[in-house]
């Protein structure tokens, strides 16, 4: 299963002591393996930061995708696997609806939830969510 495409991250967890890796490309591991990882019962897989006296939360997929916004996605349903091949990022704002073809983009603004509609693709919900967004930014 491992090839030499991948480097192996190990999985910390204190409470029960299971040996589990995350898998990154070959050109994060300068950085990636000095860095303690654990993951969420949701199976995301993160690191924490002390930066200016706050304690911050970095999601492994994110770091990899070089962003702090959006939703990563696992293409191949494996929150372990991080290799830049497996991962595709949903614009932010948008996600897919459960049990159907439709897109959803919904964003916050002034603290509550605006929905922005179903959408044929996730191109459209990414361009409404951003639209939206954008509008915001004019004076």
């Amino acid at each position: 299963m491992y090839t030499a495409n991948m480097i192996l991250l190990p999985i910390y967890d204190s409470i029960t002591e299971t040996e589990r890796v995350a898998l990154v490309s070959p050109s994060f591991s300068t950085q990636l393996t000095k860095l303690r990882w654990y993951q969420e019962p949701k199976g995301r897989v993160f690191t924490v930061y002390a930066k200016a006296g706050k304690v911050e939360i970095r999601y492994l997929a994110l770091l990899v995708l070089a962003t702090e916004r959006g939703t990563p996605v696992h293409l191949n349903h494996d929150p372990l696997d991080c290799r830049v091949e497996n991962l595709h990022l949903h614009p932010p704002g948008v996600t897919k609806v459960s049990g159907s073809d439709k897109w959803k983009a919904q964003v916050r603004h002034k603290g509550k939830v605006v929905f922005l509609g179903h959408h044929e693709s996730e191109e459209l919900a990414g361009l409404a969510a951003k639209a939206f967004l954008d509008s915001l930014q004019k004076p």
